[in-house]
C-alpha cells in the first residue's frame, strides 16, 4: 500500500489550528486539506511532485500577514487586508517552484491547482502544463467566504 505523509513546519499549523482565530484556523486547516489532497493525486497517480513553496500571506510576509489578519478581524476580506496594507492581493514569485521542477528533470507537468496564476508563471519559465487538476475541498461555514473571494478576486478556479 502506498502511503502519502505530509511534513507540517514545525507546531505553526497545530498552534494556529489550537489558538488561533476562527478565521486563522479555517485558513490553514484550507491549507493542510488541500496539500493532503495534492499528495493523495499523486500517490493514486502512481507518480509526480509536490512542490510547497511558503510564502507567507501571499508573499507578503509574516508581520504584513498579522496585520492584515487584525484587518480582516475587523471586517475585510484578504484582498482588501492586502490592499489597505499597501501590497497587491497576491505578490508570491513561483520562478523558485519552476526552477525546482526544472531542476528534477521535468520538461511537463499536470500542475495540480485552482490558481490559474500559478500557471502562467509556470509557463513562462518553459515547462510544458497538460491538463490542470483541481483541487477538490468542501466549503465549511468557517472557509466559505475566503474561499468565494479567492475565486471571485483573485480569479482562483474553485472546484467543489
Amino acid at each position: 500500500e502506498r502511503r502519502a505523509r505530509i511534513i507540517e513546519r514545525p507546531g505553526y499549523a497545530a498552534e494556529v489550528l489550537e489558538e488561533g482565530s476562527r478565521r486563522e484556523r479555517a485558513v490553514a486547516a484550507e491549507t493542510i486539506a488541500e496539500v493532503r489532497e495534492a499528495m493523495r493525486l499523486v500517490v493514486d497517480a502512481g507518480r509526480g511532485v509536490i512542490v510547497y513553496l511558503d510564502q507567507e500571506g501571499r508573499g507578503i510576509g509574516l508581520l504584513n500577514k498579522l496585520k492584515a489578519y487584525a484587518l480582516q478581524d475587523a471586517g475585510a476580506d484578504t484582498v482588501e487586508a492586502n490592499e489597505r496594507l499597501g501590497f497587491a492581493p497576491d505578490l508570491r514569485n513561483y520562478g523558485i517552484g519552476a526552477q525546482i521542477l526544472l531542476d528534477l528533470g521535468l520538461k511537463s507537468i499536470r500542475p495540480i491547482t485552482n490558481n490559474p496564476k500559478k500557471l502562467v508563471g509556470l509557463e513562462g519559465y518553459g515547462l510544458r502544463l497538460g491538463e490542470r487538476v483541481p483541487i477538490i475541498s468542501p466549503a465549511t461555514s468557517e472557509n466559505a467566504d475566503y474561499l468565494e473571494t479567492k475565486r471571485t478576486k483573485l480569479g482562483h478556479l474553485r472546484a467543489i
